[in-house]
């Protein structure tokens, strides 16, 4: 295949990979279209394509940072995961007595009475959400989604 078809062929599935955003794969193959145009004599604009294609990799990389500082903030903060532990993970039931929170208190009795007047009746609970009601992220909830109970 001619030198010119390989390197169009190259940036069409960059600008493919870079719509159904795969960056990473849009990235390389941009990547690989400059390294043949460095290897070909043949080509005489070779340069300023090289410099379009930076500039496409340039922008490439300010999305990709994006979308990786996107991630980083909606991941839960290291005090959220303690917090959702202390109010809903006991391994023993020491554990649970020793709780001093009264919130989880009574939602522990309201939970206790509830299972007293519907023991024969299953309870199914496919999610629950959390409203944080202090700190800087008050009122924000987190969804957490349950696989399996007993």
């Amino acid at each position: 295949m001619d030198i010119k078809k390989q390197i169009e062929l190259l940036l069409k599935e960059a600008t493919l990979y870079q719509s159904h955003g795969l960056l990473e794969d849009s990235k390389t193959k941009y990547n690989d279209a400059i390294k043949l145009i460095q290897g070909s004599k043949q080509l005489q604009n070779g340069q300023n394509l090289i410099n379009l294609i930076l500039k496409k990799i340039s922008a490439l990389g300010q999305d990709i940072h994006r979308i990786e500082e996107e991630a980083l903030s909606q991941q839960i903060s290291i005090k959220e995961q303690e917090i959702i532990k202390e109010l809903l993970f006991f391994s023993k039931e020491e554990d649970r007595n020793a709780t001093n929170n009264p919130l989880l208190q009574q939602q522990e009795s309201r939970a206790d009475k509830n299972l007293e007047t519907n023991e024969n009746d299953v309870i199914d609970i496919s999610s629950i959400v959390i409203t944080l009601d202090n700190g800087p992220q008050k009122g924000k909830e987190i969804d957490l989604d349950v696989n399996y109970q007993r």
